[in-house]
């Protein structure tokens, strides 16, 4: 996912972020992975901001210096 950077300050991504949430919740998902480059600092804030952790730096197939994110999401019982 990417947002043009006049934009950026507009919440577009907050509201493309969310709006993949709540898609994953309405489809039974309970967790969301992703990616992030760690040099992408505000990426990786928004993120965090929006709840996902931080699982650390992969590589491998991904390549250096990516962050692993998860999102969860506990349903109701």
């Amino acid at each position: 996912m990417w947002v043009k950077p006049e934009k950026r300050s507009d919440g577009v991504g907050v509201s493309l972020v969310k709006e993949l949430l709540d898609y994953a919740k309405s489809n039974g998902f309970t967790s969301v992975v992703l990616s992030v480059s760690s040099r992408n600092e505000a990426a990786f804030n928004l993120y965090s901001k929006i709840g996902f952790k931080n699982l650390g730096e992969v590589g491998g197939s991904l390549g250096p210096g990516l962050k692993k994110m998860v999102w969860h999401f506990a349903p109701e019982p």
